[in-house]
Formats: C-alpha cells, sequence, structure tokens
C-alpha cells in the first residue's frame, strides 16, 4: 500500500532512523572472522573432495576472491549508505 501524500515525509524519516540503527549494529561486527572463515571453509572444501591440485586450488582461490572482493563492495556500499541516511535526519 502506498503512503500517503502527508505522511510521505514521516515514513522516509522512520526509514532513515531504521537504516541507521540497522548499519550501525551491522558496522559494529568484527571482518576478520569471515577474512579468516571463507578461506578456512574453501580449503575444507577441497580436502573433503580430494580436489588438492592445482586445479582446485586455482578455481579455490578465485571463489575466495570473489567472496572476498563481495564483502569488501557490501562494506563500502553500507558506508554510502551510513552516510546518506543521517543527512536526512538531521534537516
Amino acid at each position: 500500500m502506498l503512503t500517503l501524500p502527508e505522511a510521505r515525509r514521516e515514513v522516509k524519516l522512520l526509514h532513515a532512523r531504521i537504516a541507521v540503527d540497522y548499519y550501525g549494529a551491522i558496522r559494529r561486527q568484527p571482518l576478520r572472522p569471515w577474512l579468516i572463515g571463507i578461506p578456512l571453509v574453501v580449503l575444507l572444501v577441497l580436502l573433503v573432495n580430494g580436489e588438492l591440485y592445482a586445479a582446485g586450488l586455482r578455481v579455490a582461490g578465485g571463489t575466495v576472491a570473489a567472496l572476498l572482493l563481495a564483502l569488501g563492495a557490501s562494506r563500502v556500499f553500507m558506508r554510502r549508505r551510513i552516510a546518506a541516511y543521517p543527512r536526512l535526519l538531521s534537516e
């Protein structure tokens, strides 16, 4: 359901408040477990499947790099959103 025209500003402010709280909680989570855990899980999968040879390690390295790149990109996205919402709330 769409908001009424006279309530749109309040809905935007509520959305901004929720987003600031959510991104603030996510931002406080440590990144180190992800940086260690992703490569370890991929290595464990290689060990279980018996794929510890050059081609398997290259695929695993590419997978780890892609996942860590996605993790870094999500952090950049969150920083931009964190910067945008407080401006809206301060107005």
